[in-house]
């Protein structure tokens, strides 16, 4: 073997060693603190979700949160029939409470929040299934407040949803949509995603930082009573609340007093892909069905922050714009309100009344339902 070869060979033998140097310790950060709760988390929180969920209702105001978002909203969901209304979406509706807003509860009663993290039109279809099936729709005046996202416009854009598979597929059977979604493709992107950046900081923090229940996977029963002032202050923690809506931590409230950040990562599932009929299709059934129970459907579009409407942004702000007249046709169509607008000045929302570009603070959601 000559010398070029011989160090072309230990190049190769360094760069491999390198490598599983980097990949192997961010997949045992990724696995250790699972900051998604998909893998050992998940199968441990699933033995105490029926108990930690009775008790989060039972709570005065609320408790730490606990659990991926999928699996608690489901534990909540059969709890469903107890409230009067229900509000199904992402995250850019999990602070809609009607624990602290009078005006939300005033109109609509006591709400179930079960937005969850990056929901997709297949998650808004999921929790549908789960608000049937538990018996939210036998008693009459119940409404259902849907938030509406301009993803939700096309199918797959997140792959969380697979979290709702078998509730999913049994709404696609109940309206009949012909589609069904497998789970294997899923499995491997959740082991594919324990050697990516984003899973080992999500993780990291976990380990380090986590509140009750990150670290162990078990809720703190402890800290389940806690005083209203944490209303308007938060806590270190993120807190859910008694409606299932998220009370967002302190620290995190306080780091995003400004707007300074906001310009960052604006694109988030924001294509300018033609939105799929089929889709659309797909959602007036949802719509048609909670209707043929006389159930009151209500559409959200909650408000981005003004940065995504600037000159720069200008063809994310065409998609939403695009987006947003899709969905009041939508409303027309099928004789439903509508509120809100992804315009931020259209609900007068202020420029520092938002966590980040697409999360705005209670105060401004609070005062589209007025």
């Amino acid at each position: 073997m000559n010398k070029e070869v011989r160090l072309l060979v230990l190049h190769v033998c360094l760069f491999l060693l390198g490598s599983i140097a980097v990949i192997l310790p961010t997949a045992a950060v990724g696995l250790l603190g699972d900051g998604g709760k998909v893998f050992w988390k998940a199968a441990v929180q699933r033995k105490h979700l029926q108990e930690y969920s009775k008790r989060l209702l039972d709570s005065s105001v609320g408790a730490p949160r606990y659990a991926n978002d999928r699996h608690l909203k489901r534990s909540l969901a059969k709890h469903a029939e107890d409230f009067d209304a229900a509000v199904i979406g992402s995250s850019r509706v999990m602070h809609l409470s009607s624990l602290r807003s009078p005006s939300i509860r005033k109109r609509f009663g006591r709400i179930l929040n079960l937005g969850a993290s990056g929901g997709t039109l297949e998650d808004v279809a999921a929790s549908s299934e789960m608000l049937l099936d538990s018996g939210f729709v036998k008693a009459p005046g119940k409404t259902v407040i849907i938030g509406l996202d301009p993803w939700m416009l096309r199918w797959r854009m997140d792959v969380r949803f697979h979290e709702h598979i078998s509730q999913l597929n049994a709404m696609m059977h109940r309206v009949g949509s012909g589609k069904f979604y497998g789970a294997t493709r899923y499995k491997l992107k959740k082991i594919r995603n324990l050697f990516t950046y984003n899973y080992f900081w999500v993780s990291l923090k976990a380990i380090i930082v986590g509140g009750p229940g990150e670290t162990l996977g078990i809720p703190d029963y402890k800290t389940f009573e806690y005083h209203e002032s944490i209303l308007d202050t938060g806590f270190k923690y993120d807190i859910i609340l008694n409606d299932g809506s998220l009370l967002q931590a302190a620290l995190d409230r306080k780091a995003r007093q400004t707007s300074t950040n906001y310009h960052h990562s604006v694109s988030y599932k924001i294509t300018d892909q033609i939105p799929d009929r089929s889709a659309l299709k797909f959602l007036s059934d949802i719509v048609k069905l909670f209707q043929s129970f006389d159930v009151n459907v209500v559409l959200f579009l909650c408000p981005y922050h003004h940065c995504l409407f600037d000159e720069e942004n200008d063809s994310y702000r065409s998609v939403i714009e695009n987006a947003e007249d899709v969905y009041r046709e939508f409303a027309d169509d099928y004789a439903v309100e509508l509120y809100g607008s992804y315009r931020p000045d259209y609900v007068g929302a202020k420029e520092d009344e938002f966590f980040d570009f697409m999360h705005p603070r209670p105060p401004v959601i609070n005062r589209i339902f007025r």
